[in-house]
C-alpha cells in the first residue's frame, strides 16, 4: 500500500500593504496549491483567499498557468476565504476551468464565500464549474 505524499505551494498574488492593521491581513491576495498523491489518485486542491482584483488578477492567471501541467485527476477550487474577486479574475478562473474541461477534467467547487458567489452569478459563470454538494 503506498502511502500518501503531499506538498504545498503558496504564494500572495500581490504585495501586503504594511500600513494596514493586523484585522486588515486576510484582505492579502494569496493562492495556494495542495498536490496530493497517492497511488492512482492523484489531486489538485486550489486555494484562494482575500480579495483577487487588477493586477491580483493578472498573477493568479500566471499562477494557474504554472499549476495547469500537474498530472492530476481531481481537480477542486476552495473560495470560502475569497471576499473580493474582480470581473477579470472571473474570467481568468472561466479560461482555466474551460482548459481543464478539454483536458476531460472538471473543476469542483468545494466551498465559496457569498460575495463571490453573488459575483459568479452576476458574471453568468456559476455553471463554468462542477459544485460539490
Amino acid at each position: 500500500m503506498e502511502s500518501m505524499k503531499m506538498n504545498r505551494i503558496t504564494r500572495e498574488l500581490a504585495p501586503a500593504i504594511p500600513m494596514l492593521n493586523m484585522a486588515d491581513w486576510d484582505w492579502t491576495p494569496i493562492a495556494s496549491v495542495d498536490l496530493e498523491f497517492e497511488g492512482e489518485k492523484k489531486s489538485v486542491n486550489i486555494r484562494l483567499q482575500g480579495a483577487i482584483a487588477g493586477m491580483s488578477s493578472e498573477n493568479l492567471e500566471q499562477f494557474l498557468k504554472e499549476i495547469s501541467s500537474f498530472p492530476a485527476n481531481r481537480w477542486t477550487l476552495e473560495m470560502q476565504d475569497l471576499k473580493v474577486l474582480s470581473g477579470l479574475g472571473v474570467r481568468k478562473l472561466v479560461r482555466f476551468a474551460k482548459y481543464l474541461r478539454r483536458r476531460g477534467f472538471e473543476l469542483e467547487v468545494r466551498g465559496v464565500h457569498r460575495n463571490v458567489y453573488a459575483i459568479l452569478q452576476d458574471a453568468n459563470s456559476v455553471q463554468q464549474f462542477a459544485w460539490m454538494n
